[in-house]
């Protein structure tokens, strides 16, 4: 029921799960629905999404195509005292890829949530995006963070939600190589 008393209808979730298959003699991963796993496999999930995601489909792609380049605005120096090893790269803030996403996501009737919580010495944050028909995606990211103080976990909490947003929205930063490798 909403604010008003009115009933309200919500969609079934689905689930895209990963196997492993433990009886054979290489152990392979497979899709598979989100039913019980009675045969004892071990079933992870990698994205949960509404019943039926169609338009929600429909309404990213054409957001997609919108979207503007992601700026590499900020330098990062990475020096190693015990290799003598010194470097530096540009990266992209959260606020950049926000900033680059956010009007064509508007546009098409989608939305961007996450929530970010702590699991031992680990934070997950769970993106969702969102559209007007009441369709949704979502996906969790861990990392490992070095530290519980508040500002280890705000780094990793950011960290995580760029890397989420970019991931689940399909989207690259524009210029530059990739340092992550």
């Amino acid at each position: 029921m909403d604010d008003n008393g009115q009933q309200v209808e919500v969609e079934p979730t689905r689930e895209i799960m990963v196997g492993v298959v433990r009886d054979q003699a290489s152990p392979r991963v497979q899709v598979m629905p989100a039913d019980p796993a009675p045969d004892g496999e071990m079933r992870l999930a990698i994205i949960s999404h509404s019943e039926n995601i169609g338009e929600l489909f429909g309404a990213l792609a054409a957001a997609q195509a919108e979207f503007g380049e992601i700026e590499k605005t900020l330098e990062a120096k990475v020096e190693s005292r015990r290799t003598d090893t010194k470097f530096t790269y540009m990266y992209e803030t959260l606020q950049d890829v926000l900033g680059a996403v956010r009007p064509a996501l508007a546009k098409h009737g989608l939305a961007v949530m996450q929530f970010p919580f702590t699991r031992r010495n680990s934070v997950v944050v769970k993106t969702m995006v969102g559209h007007k028909s009441g369709q949704w995606i979502a996906n969790d990211l861990t990392a490992t963070i070095a530290g519980t103080d508040p500002q280890a976990v705000g780094s990793g909490v950011t960290y995580l939600r760029r890397y989420g947003l970019k991931a689940l929205l399909g989207v690259a930063p524009g210029s530059g190589e990739e340092d992550d490798g």
